[in-house]
């Protein structure tokens, strides 16, 4: 199965034809890739198909859209790996496209059943995120969908005008997750 669903989105697995404006406007958006490494680069619908196409084709990066279930709408994406299949464990990143949907939960929801497909589909042993220490909500989500913090890598990552801290995160398949 491609496709899982939550209480107001599911995720699916993201195809070339999924790849709108709105996408590859997300992309470009100072706003919405703040914190996100691909601010380092403009996109234009070629990158962003070839992105897609690459890793639809990929056996260890497992890429799936976020979608509204009412009215049906891609709001984002979310990526389990590269999957460490030495070592059992893979990263989990995501990321809200649309501004019009953030600040409600979304991104938490969307999280926890990344968590449920990287576990219980992908049979990961152990998943792995990171934020920057200045991506307060991105933490909060982290924080909210059960994940663990690991450790600060600090002054990281280059970050606006100066440097940042890197926050590390795991969730084993036995660790609690919190409810709501």
């Amino acid at each position: 199965m491609s496709r899982i669903d939550g209480e107001r989105l599911f995720l699916r697995k993201l195809t070339v034809a999924d790849v709108s404006d709105a996408y590859v406007g997300w992309m470009n958006d100072p706003e919405t890739n703040r914190f996100l490494e691909t601010r380092w680069t403009a996109h234009d619908r070629a990158a962003v198909e070839a992105f897609v196409a690459d890793k639809a084709g990929s056996a260890t990066e497992h890429l799936y859209g976020i979608f509204l279930k009412e009215p049906e709408r891609h709001i984002g994406n979310l990526k389990i790996g590269p999957v460490d299949a030495r070592h059992d464990r893979a990263a989990v990143s995501y990321l809200i496209g649309a501004r019009d949907v953030a600040g409600r939960g979304l991104a938490t929801e969307a999280v926890r059943l990344g968590v449920r497909l990287a576990f219980e589909r992908h049979g990961v042993g152990k998943l792995t995120a990171g934020a920057y220490a200045d991506n307060v909500a991105s933490i909060r989500v982290l924080e909210k969908a059960g994940f663990v913090r690991e450790g600060v890598l600090r002054a990281h990552a280059a970050f606006e005008s100066g440097r940042t801290d890197v926050i590390e995160f795991g969730l084993l398949p036995t660790d609690p997750i919190p409810p709501g």
